[in-house]
C-alpha cells in the first residue's frame, strides 16, 4: 500500500504500518511515520475551529452538516463552490480530533478552499458514525471502517490530465512502476511478477522473500485493474501472499488496500483505503462511495 496523494487516511493503521516510498524508492521508518502523523495531527487540530465555526445542527457531535468550500474545474477556469457534509460521514483521525475536515487549503482571490477532504463509514453497510458504533470507527480501516478520500486535480501537473479516465490512468502508470523498486530487489529480496487474475481484476505484485513480513515492520505490495485501457481504476495492496490473520493465525498482518477512481462530480481522483478482506467486493465498495458522493449537497 502506498501513499501517493499525499493521503494521511492510512496512517491510523497501527497493526500494519507499510512503507512509504520516495521517488528514490527509499522507505520510511515505523518512527518517521510516526513523527510525520504527529504533525499531521498538530495541524489538523489547528483546523477544528475553523471548520466548526461552519457547523450546523445541535444536539450530539455526530449530527447535523459540516459546511466547507471547495474548488470546481481547471485551474484556469476555477471557482469555489460550497459542500454540505453530513458530520457522521466526516473522518477522524482515530480520538485525537473531532469533526475535523482535514486540511491544507489554498484560496482563490480571498476565498479559501479545501484542497482535500476525506469520509469515513462503517462496512459492511456503509453506516455512519453513532454513539452506538463509536468504539468499532476508533479502529480505524485495520478493522471494519473504510475511508473515501477526494482529491481535485486543479492542473495538469505530473502529465496528468484533470477529466476521467487519463487521470486514474497516470496514477495507475505510476503506481505500476514504483510497485517493485530496485531499493525493494536490494535489501528486501523481492521482483515483481504477474499473478492470477482476482475479482475480475487482472493482478501483479512482489514474489519472493515475502515470509520477513509475517509480523514484522513493512509490506510488499501487489496491484489489481482491469485489462481494458485506459484504466478507469485500479486496487494497490498488500501481496496476497502476506495472509490476514483473519486467513492465517500464524500471521500477525491486517493488510491493507488503496482503490483508485474518479467522480465527474467533483472533478477529483476518489481514493478508498479498507482491509484486504474486502477487495472481494471492490465492485460494491465503489457504487457505494459514489452514491454517498452523490449525496452531499453542492451549494452554488
Amino acid at each position: 500500500m502506498t501513499l501517493p496523494l499525499g493521503a494521511l487516511t492510512h496512517l491510523e493503521s497501527v497493526h500494519m504500518l507499510c512503507p512509504l516510498r520516495t521517488k528514490r524508492g527509499l522507505v520510511m521508518t515505523k518512527r518517521a511515520i510516526w513523527i510525520a502523523f504527529a504533525i499531521a495531527v498538530i495541524v489538523l487540530a489547528q483546523g477544528v475551529q475553523n471548520v466548526r465555526a461552519q457547523s450546523t445542527g445541535k444536539g450530539d457531535a455526530r449530527e447535523g452538516f459540516v459546511e466547507m468550500k471547495w474548488p470546481v474545474g481547471p485551474a484556469d477556469k476555477l471557482r469555489v463552490i460550497t459542500l454540505r457534509i453530513p458530520k457522521s460521514y466526516i473522518w477522524s483521525p482515530s480520538s485525537f480530533v473531532k469533526s475535523a475536515v482535514p486540511i491544507p487549503n489554498d484560496y482563490l482571490g480571498e476565498q479559501k478552499f479545501e484542497r482535500v477532504f476525506v469520509l469515513e463509514a462503517l462496512l459492511p453497510d456503509f453506516a455512519g458514525r453513532t454513539a452506538a458504533n463509536e468504539n468499532e470507527f476508533e479502529r480505524g480501516i485495520s478493522e471494519r471502517t473504510i475511508t473515501i478520500q477526494v482529491t481535485p486535480n486543479l492542473g495538469t501537473g505530473a502529465g496528468l490530465d484533470i477529466e476521467g479516465k487519463p487521470l486514474i490512468d497516470g496514477l495507475f502508470r505510476s503506481q505500476q512502476k514504483m510497485l517493485v523498486t530496485d531499493y525493494d530487489r536490494r535489501t528486501k529480496g523481492i521482483t515483481l511478477a504477474t499473478k492470477p487474475d482476482r475479482f475480475g481484476l487482472k493482478h501483479e505484485g512482489a514474489i519472493g522473500n515475502l515470509e520477513q513480513f509475517r509480523c514484522g515492520i513493512g509490506m510488499a505490495d501487489d496491484i489489481y485493474y482491469p485489462e481494458a485501457d485506459p484504466k478507469d481504476m485500479f486496487a494497490v495492496c498488500g501481496a496476497e501472499e502476506i495472509r490476514d490473520v483473519t486467513e492465517d493465525a500464524r500471521w500477525c498482518a491486517k493488510p491493507i488496500c488503496t482503490q483508485y477512481f474518479y467522480s465527474s462530480k467533483f472533478g477529483a481522483a476518489i481514493q478508498l483505503a479498507y482491509r484486504r478482506t474486502y477487495l472481494k467486493n471492490w465492485r460494491e465498495l465503489q457504487q457505494r462511495a459514489e452514491r454517498l458522493l452523490e449525496s452531499i449537497d453542492k451549494i452554488q
